[in-house]
């Protein structure tokens, strides 16, 4: 087998860090960003919506790029505003596009043409999925071990309901990963740290963890930090240790069968 690798391309839609690292922890960060590109002209919000939390994950890409530089791991970002097209969404699942999110109504999604959300996909959504199944599919067929993380924070309430937990750990196929992780963080924080919390992956529409991780057999779960616990340099330090910790505790955990075949190779 061949070790040439050439460095994958960053594009508007993905961006991609460190990518030569054999690390086995791979992060993605696909609500890294508020921005909206000028010609959606604010998708009719307020200039400051974006910045709040139905934009993007509050301190998520700070976190991310922590927790990558602790673990020397390759970090794929995506550069646009989860309001433009959630990249965390299934393509045919309409929160992708969201006309709402939360109370907040998005004018800009409302009356979409089929040209129009054709073209959110096809210059946002797919090369993004694309870039980052390519790049996945390269480090099996390298050998490389791979275990997919996500990193994610989330709103202290939601639509007016406390959120009691610090964080959480998001999982389908990779149970004994996620409860690892999840105590392991518990422990080193003593705090309240979700399982499948704020967000159920079984109940709730998702992407990257079953399509890029689970449907390859590979290791994958998502982390979530409430976002007010990040607001600090003092914060953000702290968790993401305890999370890059956590990550490494995971290692002793059975591999999948990709993942095994990797390892081996």
């Amino acid at each position: 087998m061949s070790s040439e690798h050439t460095s994958p391309a960053c594009s508007e839609a993905i961006t991609f860090h460190n990518t030569a690292s054999r690390s086995p922890y791979v992060i993605v960060c696909e609500h890294a960003s508020s921005f909206i590109p000028d010609e959606y002209k604010g998708l009719g919000l307020p200039p400051q919506a974006a910045k709040e939390h139905i934009g993007w994950d509050i301190h998520a890409m700070d976190m991310a790029t922590i927790v990558a530089g602790l673990l020397d791991s390759p970090l794929i970002s995506a550069p646009v505003s989860r309001l433009v097209v959630d990249l965390n969404r299934p393509e045919t699942c309409q929160e992708c596009i969201p006309t709402r999110s939360e109370t907040t109504s998005v004018p800009g999604n409302l009356s979409l043409t089929l040209h129009e959300r054709e073209n959110r996909l096809s210059r946002w959504h797919r090369p993004f999925h694309q870039g980052l199944s390519t790049f996945l599919e390269d480090r099996i067929a390298r050998g490389i071990e791979t275990f997919l993380v996500g990193i994610h924070s989330f709103t202290p309430v939601y639509a007016g309901v406390p959120r009691p937990w610090a964080a959480g750990v998001l999982y389908r196929a990779s149970h004994l990963h996620g409860e690892t992780v999840a105590q392991a963080m518990e422990k080193q924080s003593g705090a309240l740290v979700g399982r499948n919390q704020p967000y159920d992956l079984w109940q709730h529409s998702n992407h990257t963890i079953p399509f890029h991780g689970d449907r390859r057999g590979l290791a994958a779960v998502i982390v979530e930090i409430r976002n007010d616990l990040l607001a600090t340099t003092p914060g953000l330090t702290r968790w993401a240790g305890i999370t890059a910790q956590a990550l490494q505790k995971s290692q002793t955990c059975p591999l999948p069968p990709a993942n095994r075949q990797a390892k081996t190779a």
